[in-house]
């Protein structure tokens, strides 16, 4: 009976390991994701004021 009890332990915190691991991979996801969408929003940002700049005659 002992033994499975450890077992039941072992299984319970190895299940909880998983989760949290499973938690942090979702964050980290997250957060390039929010990364990514910055980064090419700015892209879209200078792309525009470079194109007002030629549209102004700035840049020839």
């Amino acid at each position: 009976m002992k033994e499975i009890h450890k077992s039941n332990d072992l299984f319970d915190s190895l299940l909880e390991e998983v989760q949290a691991n499973k938690k942090l991979t979702e964050a980290v996801q997250h957060k390039a994701t929010a990364q990514d969408n910055f980064m090419w929003e700015s892209i879209v940002i200078l792309a525009k004021r470079i194109h007002n700049l030629e549209d102004n005659n700035y840049v020839k």
